[in-house]
Formats: structure tokens, sequence, C-alpha cells
């Protein structure tokens, strides 16, 4: 699955604008599932800034899954990494899954979007087959 969300990711840095700002999270990738931390795994790999495409697509081949999906945990540590910043934004989430962390995305998302309407999301989901879990990553979107 890692090796799908990788693909995903860098056809969409691929196709970004020169001139565009970026950062980058990732969650999951250092500690192991049900390992003490696993649901706090949430790493920024590039603060916000100017778009250095080969370092990015550098970084996300080096991309390992290890853990579990901190979804609510880590759109709460993406808030605070653009704190300050006034300009639209877009986060794109790339899940194979479900937040599995006792979270609530959608609550995450509303609350955020409630102090700062200029943050949009967009939801990337893949090898998804619970209509539960379709149905709730739609209404994150």
């Amino acid at each position: 699955m890692i090796s799908i969300a990788r693909e995903i990711v860098s056809q969409v840095v691929s196709s970004l604008p020169v001139d565009i700002k970026v950062a980058m999270r990732v969650y999951g990738q250092r500690i192991r599932e049900g390992k003490p931390g696993a649901c706090k795994d949430s790493r920024l790999l590039f603060g916000f800034g100017a778009l250095n495409r080969k370092q990015m697509l550098q970084k996300i081949r080096s991309i390992r899954a290890l853990g579990t999906t901190p979804i609510a945990y880590t759109l709460e540590q993406m808030a605070k990494d653009q704190q300050g910043i006034k300009l639209r934004r877009l986060a794109i989430l790339v899940t194979d899954g479900k937040e599995e962390c006792g979270g609530d995305p959608v609550k995450v998302m509303q609350r955020l979007r409630a102090h700062d309407p200029r943050l949009r999301l967009n939801v990337v989901g893949f090898a998804i087959n619970d209509r539960q879990v379709i149905t709730r990553l739609k209404k994150l979107a």
C-alpha cells in the first residue's frame, strides 16, 4: 500500500506549479503499530515554503509505512504547522484506511475550518472496501 501512496503523492508533487508554497507531513512512519507513541507518530518533513520538487520527491521515495493511522492527530499538527499563514491553503490527505487512534478527523476538520475558512482538505483514499470508512472520508473532505 505504501508504494501506491508514494506514487500518488509523487504525481501530485510533480504536477505542482513551480511558484507554489508547500508543506509535507507524514504519519505512521517511525513507530510500529501498537507500540507506545504510535498514535502521535506524525512528522513534518517540509515546513511551509517554496517548492523544492527534487528534494521532496527524494523524501517521498524514502517514506516507509510502519505504524498506525492517526488522522485526527495529524490534522491537528498540520494546523499548528500553518499557524500565522494567511494564504488560502489546500491540504491533501492520502490514506488507505480509517482513523485508528480514537480521534474524530471530521470534528477536527470542522473546528479547523470554523477557525480558518481558507483551509481546504482533499482526501485521496485508496484500497478501501469498507463503505463506512468511505462515507467517513467523504464527510471529512
